[in-house]
């Protein structure tokens, strides 16, 4: 695959809410140690290879998949091992986005400037559709659409080892369960015989997304979350919204909609929705 540089500097952006990106470069076969500073603030992604990073006289061991780090007016020594490559797409943003890329995060002056991290799908994604638009042979571009691929690149290199796809499909399963099972207990056991697993295996599934997020608090975040929306969005009494939400006993629905609100259900009602004005 060819190297390519795309200078996005020219273009006017309409949507000045991410930090604009100034160039997006792509190296597959990068050789050259760089030893300069710079004044702009600057993200190597290194996909592939072997190499290291001196500053301040420290030696930092790159091995990829690692995010390279340069931040304006420091003198940067980095590169492939000798006689070596490595793979690399790089973004570089105006210095004076130093602040908006350290509020966010992204950017940490005065922190070691090598990040390893995990390619997961959402990355790889990312890569491909930023690399597509870096080696598009059409000289016209988009300013905007630079700055939201740019952006996506480096918030799916933070992604935990543990991501999983949103839409995966057994994901999706428990979520379904659990929100059509406000009112009852969960049978774990019987949930995870759905989708072929142990009951052990459920958990460590959940858990890799879900962190800490227990099925329960999940569950009870999505009843008060559809409890108040129908309440809000629709007339319906609340022993329908009860049974909706799958409830056995209006009683039970609205004793824990009191403990998780702090109001009985009609005071909510009473004290949210909004007037409809005809």
């Amino acid at each position: 695959m060819k190297s390519s540089t795309r200078h996005l500097t020219p273009f006017a952006r309409r949507f000045p809410l991410l930090p604009p990106v100034e160039t997006i470069g792509y190296l597959p076969t990068k050789r050259d140690r760089v030893r300069q500073a710079f004044n702009s603030c600057n993200f190597s992604f290194v996909l592939s290879g072997f190499g290291n990073y001196v500053l301040h006289d420290r030696v930092f061991p790159v091995s990829a998949p690692a995010v390279l780090l340069q931040w304006p007016g420091e003198p940067m020594n980095y590169g492939p091992d000798a006689d070596d490559t490595w793979e690399e797409l790089y973004l570089i943003y105006p210095g004076d986005c130093r602040a908006m890329l350290e509020a966010a995060n992204a950017f940490s002056p005065g922190t070691a400037p090598v990040r390893s991290f995990v390619r997961t799908a959402w990355f790889d994604a990312a890569l491909e559709r930023i690399k597509t638009f870096a080696l598009a042979e059409s000289r016209e571009t988009d300013g905007d659409i630079g700055d939201l691929l740019g952006w996506e690149l480096i918030t799916a290199s933070f992604t935990p080892s543990g991501y999983r796809d949103p839409a995966d499909r057994r994901l999706e399963m428990i979520r379904r369960y659990l929100e059509r099972n406000s009112g009852r207990d969960i049978q774990l056991r019987r949930l995870a015989g759905e989708l072929g697993m142990s009951v052990s295996t459920l958990r460590r599934y959940w858990r890799s997304f879900y962190g800490d997020t227990t099925f329960s608090a999940y569950r009870d975040e999505v009843f008060l979350r559809e409890s108040c929306r129908l309440l809000i969005e629709t007339g319906d009494p609340v022993k329908l919204i009860a049974e909706r939400l799958g409830f056995d006993s209006v009683g039970y629905f609205s004793r824990k909609f009191r403990r998780a609100a702090g109001m009985t259900a009609s005071d909510y009602r009473e004290r949210h929705r909004v007037p409809d004005f005809h």
